[in-house]
């Protein structure tokens, strides 16, 4: 026998509609997954380019560079940094082109978010993007923020909340880096930084520089920052003049009779693999591959 036909049920996402996730086996729809999300949310869409989806679309998202998607399951997220997405009205991008020495230039503001800068002759000075953000005192946060940059190779210079608060982490595209280390290469990186806040009002920054020694020049653009509670970034939730909140993604439905395994396949090629079985499964918070019930 196939692991297809001996399977009670197959979800590979492909099909859907909003509120529903159809999944491959059973063929009658009994199978077929609830999704429930009561916001917007962004997913990655099969050219490549991020697009927002209405409420209770399940979000079918494409690796870089093509294949197959994944489900994207994610829990409730608050961004807290207001004005983060002034680079897609089309009307407030501003653009800068500093030579800098002598001093730390604050390029990040409360109403401009999105900068390209044409750094030229730096030595041993920063770029710092710059906030103060009311926080939940003794919990773990992540400040990320997208940075492309154009030619050169900058380094994070400091990630501070401020300097009395450590830092937990440093990732750059999910890879764990330490400050002061080169993000890399012309390209579009994903920075996280993971802090434990000591204070119900967070002042911080993440600034972009050269080593105490070094003269460089590069070009680089800073967008779409984020604060969020929680242990990893999730996918951008933009806002303009206040906080936004996207809902959990709800995705579930009622198992099927008989059922003794349920193997989760992701799309890093993890899998894991439950025998206690609920009655109504949900699928687990991830990038989902595949699941499959026997």
């Amino acid at each position: 026998m196939s692991l297809f036909n001996d399977a009670k049920l197959i979800l590979t996402p492909n099909a859907y509609k909003a509120g529903k996730l159809y999944s491959i086996k059973p063929f009658d729809g009994s199978g077929d997954f609830d999704v429930v999300r009561a916001t917007t949310a962004w997913r990655r869409n099969a050219s490549g380019v991020w697009e927002s989806v209405a409420n209770n679309v399940p979000r079918l998202h494409y690796p870089v560079g093509g294949g197959c998607p994944s489900c994207l399951v994610e829990p409730q997220r608050t961004n807290e940094i207001i004005n983060s997405s002034f680079l897609n009205d089309g009307v407030n991008i501003t653009t800068h082109t500093r030579t800098i020495s002598g001093s730390i230039i604050y390029f990040f503001t409360s109403t401009s978010d999105y900068f390209k800068l044409n750094i030229t002759g730096i030595s041993g000075q920063r770029l710092h993007f710059s906030r103060t953000n009311t926080v939940i005192n003794g919990e773990t946060y992540i400040l990320s923020c997208y940075v492309h940059v154009i030619s050169g190779n900058p380094i994070i210079r400091d990630i501070l909340f401020p300097t009395s608060i450590p830092i937990n982490q440093t990732r750059v595209n999910g890879a764990v880096t330490p400050e002061t280390n080169t993000i890399g290469g012309v390209g579009i990186y994903l920075i996280e930084m993971e802090i434990t806040t000591t204070s119900t009002s967070q002042s911080y920054r993440v600034g972009l520089g050269a080593a105490l020694t070094l003269t460089y020049s590069a070009q680089v653009e800073v967008y779409l920052p984020q604060l969020e509670r929680g242990l990893t970034a999730s996918s951008r939730i933009l806002t303009t003049s206040a906080t936004v909140t996207r809902n959990a993604d709800v995705i579930d439905v009622t198992t099927p009779a008989g059922v003794t395994e349920i193997v989760e396949t992701f799309a890093d090629g993890t899998t894991n693999t439950e025998t206690t079985i609920p009655a109504t499964y949900q699928l687990p918070n991830g990038e989902i591959k595949s699941i499959v019930m026997t």
